[in-house]
């Protein structure tokens, strides 16, 4: 009898590293050893987008993601292990920023304004992140292998 295999623990995971993945959303993703997730490509209602899926060995209670190979790529250094990259200006594409009308309010009290020179965002200008397109681009082609790979070993 074979032993089981077993999906790789967090001692054995390297930073920026891609791995292939058991999760709920994609089944390949880049490590982020500082937040515990791996950053893949997840498409919900036609939209694709980078999204974080927490280690399941780490987060047992939302935790979803189990690491079994290295996918042999790695993220480069210039490309930011997040999500999004901030907060823009829809109708500008200007830096934007919350700022408290009243610190530690519960809700969240406040305004949204321009970060270059402070001025409010008003009108049908309204805030949005900004996506992180260099991660995105990087893990594109690697998941799109990757979906071929399954296809043609499940078919």
């Amino acid at each position: 009898m074979t032993e089981p295999r077993r999906p790789l623990t967090r001692d054995q995971l390297v930073d920026r590293h891609v791995y292939r993945l058991t999760a709920r959303n994609f089944f390949l993703g880049a490590w982020d050893a500082a937040h515990g997730g791996f950053l893949g490509i997840r498409e919900k209602f036609g939209n694709r987008y980078v999204f974080t899926e927490y280690f399941a060995e780490q987060d047992r209670s939302s935790g979803t993601a189990h690491a079994w190979t290295d996918a042999d790529a790695v993220v480069p250094d210039e490309i930011e292990l997040t999500e999004y990259l901030g907060t823009q200006c829809s109708e500008h594409k200007r830096r934007a920023r919350f700022v408290e009308n009243v610190p530690g309010a519960f809700p969240t009290r406040g305004r949204w304004v321009h970060a270059d020179d402070e001025t409010e965002l008003d009108g049908d200008d309204s805030p949005m992140s900004i996506s992180n397109q260099a991660l995105f681009d990087f893990l594109e082609p690697l998941a799109a292998e990757e979906d071929e790979r399954f296809r043609k070993e499940t078919s």
